[in-house]
């Protein structure tokens, strides 16, 4: 919980390094273009296994977008003890097998979100349209690297009770064309130019992907562009977003998550898909409440189809010197910086 008064004294500014207030085993003492710091709460008074004092974590772009040659030489001096999200393809020979690491596959989920609420994608037939044109595949083959394994389920990710391994729509190209037709867009004529958003922590070619797609299929023109997150929403029609997973629950996808919100937000009503949420998170019948899950999620994905699940998160690769000790990688894309020993360094 951040405190009141320091949020009433400070602002906006509450959370930067002179005045953010810690409660966790590291504090934030430095940020910059680089990079953030963080040296060790000397309050904290829970369980701390490991023998990190400092930490410096320096900024580097995602997979997808280009690895930092600075930060794989930095490695490669020792200048750096571990390497996030590197791609395997992209780490150097001089790497040693034993400093190379693997997480398991990621609780999460990627997908195209639609804007049900404005036109023309209140319109199901445009949406079902756009889900039917996909080729997850060809998607696959062209961007998809071991960060990710295509959807062919639902928004609840596969790993976590009440995933729905085979609801995605499937690629069907003339039935594609036909429902844009049957919406008023034979061939694409007069459909308005579409843009997909994507997120800035998702990598441009799989957002050109999917466009690419669109366009081949469906016959409109078609664009991409970047944007930072929920202060851009306002204008969107569709975007590529994703959603990590923090409990292995399904109500984390389905009930409580950024995406229902955003959806909700654009005034997205659905009396069968709320009381099927209302009734799952009521009810103690395991069974019944994970098929109550599963029914929510057919309603985005396969009736309602406001979202159209493109992957699931795959392994994260990562680099680490032989005296690192304790990092581990969750499924839920963190870890605990409080548990990692650093053995003395040659």
């Amino acid at each position: 919980p951040i405190p009141e008064d320091v949020v009433q004294t400070h602002g906006e500014d509450w959370w930067k390094p002179d005045t953010v207030v810690s409660n966790g085993p590291f504090m934030l003492v430095g940020l910059d273009e680089e990079g953030l710091v963080l040296e060790r709460n000397p309050t904290y008074f829970g369980d701390f296994d490991g023998n990190l004092d400092r930490v410096e974590l320096l900024f580097t772009r995602p997979p997808g977008k280009g690895q930092s040659p600075l930060r794989v030489r930095q490695y490669l001096d020792g200048e750096l003890d571990i390497y996030f999200n590197i791609l395997p393809e992209n780490i150097p020979a001089e790497v040693p097998n034993e400093e190379l690491h693997f997480s398991a596959p990621t609780i999460s989920t990627y997908y195209v979100g639609l804007n049900p609420s404005t036109a023309p994608l209140d319109n199901l037939l445009v949406r079902e349209a756009l889900a039917y044109a996909i080729n997850r595949d060809e998607f696959e083959s062209q961007v998809l690297t071991v960060e990710g394994l295509t959807a062919e389920g639902g928004l609840v990710p596969p790993g976590i009770p009440g995933h729905s391994p085979d609801l995605a729509i499937r690629h069907d190209p003339q039935l594609a064309r036909i429902k844009l037709s049957e919406a008023g867009f034979p061939d694409g004529v007069g459909f308005p130019p579409l843009t997909l958003n994507y997120l800035y922590l998702i990598d441009a070619e799989k957002a050109a992907e999917i466009a690419r797609q669109w366009q081949e299929t469906l016959g409109f023109t078609t664009s991409i562009r970047e944007f930072s997150g929920s202060t851009e929403f306002d204008d969107i029609l569709v975007w590529l977003g994703g959603w990590i997973g923090q409990h292995p629950d399904p109500h984390y996808f389905l009930g409580q998550s950024g995406i229902i919100k955003r959806w909700k937000a654009f005034g997205w009503k659905d009396p069968t898909f709320d009381a099927l949420i209302a009734e799952a998170s009521r009810t103690s019948d395991r069974p019944r409440r994970m098929e109550l899950y599963r029914c929510a999620d057919r309603r985005l994905v396969a009736e309602e189809v406001i979202t159209i699940p493109i992957y699931y998160g795959g392994r994260v690769s990562f680099l680490a010197k032989p005296w690192v000790r304790q990092f581990q990688y969750t499924r839920f894309t963190n870890y605990q910086l409080k548990d990692v020993l650093i053995e003395k360094v040659p």
